[in-house]
């Protein structure tokens, strides 16, 4: 598989989907900034690799406050993982990209995932993170503050540990943790005004 690494190191807005072809990986080094206008989408069609740090977080924003982005998603074909460590994102929502469905701010279908001390916050989406048909491991992550359920398992083996799910909005009914079809060991996490399951 060819192997490209986008790396962004300074500030960027984007005024157009971004749709990356098979077999092409892309690659958020720490302290990366990526803004998206309203509505605009990025779609990943190889493995994405996100490497922030605690002091160095890899921030996904709205370009425009109140106008939300569509949504950042991985397209797989069961072949590669990501790994996201350091990511916090937040004001995306949902989008329909090539006829495939994301419910989701952060969308990953048919890839395995493994996630570290993330923070997940301000969708406007159905769910803040959805996986679908992969393995998937969460560790020491923060998901809060969705317009309805903040992490969503479809059909996914896998770990949830160490993470917060949070929500302060007084009009979400959405659920902290959903999970469907799936095999997933929930430890060590904690559930703070959710009014759903």
């Amino acid at each position: 598989m060819v192997s490209l690494a986008l790396e962004l190191e300074r500030q960027l807005a984007t005024k157009q989907d971004l749709i990356v072809p098979p077999g092409l990986a892309v690659r958020l080094n720490e302290g990366a900034r990526l803004f998206l206008s309203p509505g605009v989408s990025v779609l990943v069609n190889g493995p994405l690799q996100i490497r922030g740090t605690r002091l160095r977080p890899v921030f996904i924003r709205a370009a425009e406050k109140d106008k939300p982005f569509g949504t950042v998603a991985v397209k797989g074909d069961g072949t590669f993982a990501c790994a996201l460590r350091g990511l916090q994102i937040s004001g995306g929502s949902e989008a329909r990209i090539n006829g495939l469905y994301h419910s989701a701010m952060l969308s990953i279908h048919q890839a395995d995932v493994v996630m570290d001390q993330c923070i997940i916050g301000g969708s406007q989406a159905e769910d803040a993170l959805n996986i679908k048909n992969g393995r998937a491991t969460l560790r020491d992550c923060v998901f809060e503050d969705g317009h309805a359920d903040l992490v969503d398992l479809d059909f996914v083996q896998g770990e949830v540990s160490g993470c917060t799910f949070r929500n302060g909005r007084t009009d979400s009914n959405g659920d902290g943790l959903d999970v469907s079809g799936s095999q997933v060991l929930v430890r060590d996490c904690r559930f703070i005004k959710l009014l759903d399951k």
